[in-house]
């Protein structure tokens, strides 16, 4: 939490520090292109680096793979950039890729301390990697008034945590070798590839739709929105954070036709985000605006209606990876595979429909509007598709059991 934290804080820091709030909407641009660029290093193999089913992998097999991967991104985003990134951009946007390369990175060594219990590391290294990046982040920008020098100087912060302390404490646990093994690299990405498209749709979806409005109305009207939403991502850790220590027992579950446990797991998930998201909205309808013109200023404050929508918009895309990683575990990735790209190509054409309306440049809610109604659509299919599965299990388990 403290991570998220700092890096949001970054996002303030970028309109208060910052000499022209072009500065926040160029870092989202980065921010939009960077979310992509982890997905794809992610290739969303944590839930099978410490899921059961899939034990005859090596940390060395996932570290080579977390290598292979972020070549991949690099040669993915550097096309992407060239359709859907202003040159003025690109600069910002390869410094904070790099960033996102270490943040990404490590995530294989924190998938170690996962399997031994050993989540304690794992914070200790965001603590001190968040203290850090929003420090020289802050310091730079300070000094230089310069977006590609501070965001660099993040980049330098988290790679010299990863390379001094992670490395470190997981060679406590195993070797930290990668190892280039074709078979199992090939075995990995076949069994990774429908999760992680399921993945890179969904964070297109929040992608795409931000940058059509930026390339519509220009990076200020986009900074203005950037700098209410941003704060929400924390909605979204939240999220991940209630889950992510159920891969494993739902995994387990799943093949242990535990099909009434699995269905309380999933209620009292959607309630606990329900009752989160509620309390979240509610306060910000009241207090959102003078909070935001403290933290912003005014100009920034007077769009703080942009804000409960947000964080309702944040908490679905938490529900969809989670939706995700629970098909992973069941052994079924390409249903969340066609959950993604169904909400991505709505996402898609809401934008191209909504955004050639000059009506919209004052009223960035529609982000929120197609967001909402793009993971809505998905988050539907998926539950529908859970149920599913889980009464064709109960039934099997019936079956066998007669």
């Amino acid at each position: 939490m403290a991570y998220l934290i700092c890096n949001w804080l970054i996002t303030v820091l970028v309109v208060t520090l910052g000499s022209d709030i072009s500065m926040s909407g160029s870092l989202a641009v980065a921010m939009s292109v960077g979310n992509i660029f982890a997905t794809i290093v992610l290739l969303r193999a944590r839930p099978v680096q410490v899921s059961e089913s899939y034990s005859d992998f090596t940390t060395g097999n996932f570290i080579a793979h977390r290598i292979v991967a972020t070549i991949l991104a690099c040669v993915i985003c550097f096309f992407y950039c060239l359709v859907s990134v202003a040159f003025n951009d690109w600069a910002v946007v390869a410094v904070y890729c790099l960033f996102k390369a270490g943040d990404s990175f490590v995530d294989v060594l924190h998938g170690v301390d996962q399997v031994n219990n050993r989540l304690d590391i794992a914070a200790i290294s965001q603590i001190v990697r968040g203290v850090g990046v929003l420090v020289s982040f802050s310091l730079c920008l300070l000094l230089f008034d310069n977006l590609v020098i501070a965001v660099a100087s993040m980049a330098f912060v988290t790679i010299a945590v990863v390379l001094t302390y992670d490395f470190r404490m997981t060679k406590r646990f195993c070797a930290v070798i990668p190892d280039f093994d074709f078979t199992s690299l090939i075995k990995l990405s076949r069994i990774c590839f429908p999760g992680f498209v399921a993945s890179l749709a969904c964070t297109a979806v929040v992608s795409v739709t931000r940058q059509f409005y930026g390339l519509s109305y220009g990076n200020e009207a986009l900074g203005f929105y950037a700098a209410v939403a941003t704060p929400t991502a924390v909605i979204q850790a939240l999220v991940s954070y209630l889950y992510a220590p159920l891969l494993g027992p739902i995994s387990a579950m799943w093949r242990e036709n535990e099909t009434h446990r699995l269905r309380l797991v999933f209620i009292k998930m959607l309630v606990s985000v329900f009752v989160l998201t509620a309390m979240c909205a509610m306060a910000s309808a009241f207090i959102g605006e003078p909070v935001l013109t403290a933290i912003y200023g005014k100009e920034v404050g007077l769009h703080s209606d942009y804000l409960p929508l947000a964080l309702v918009a944040t908490a679905f895309t938490g529900l969809n990876f989670f939706t995700i990683d629970v098909f992973i575990a069941f052994g079924k990735p390409i249903i969340g595979t066609i959950s993604g790209a169904a909400s991505l190509a709505l996402a898609v054409f809401l934008s191209r429909y909504c955004f050639v309306n000059s009506v919209f440049a004052s009223d960035a809610n529609v982000i929120n509007i197609i967001i909402l109604v793009a993971y809505g659509f998905g988050l539907l299919f998926s539950f529908l598709c859970i149920i599913n599965l889980l009464n064709r299990k109960a039934k099997q388990s019936v079956t066998s059991e007669l």
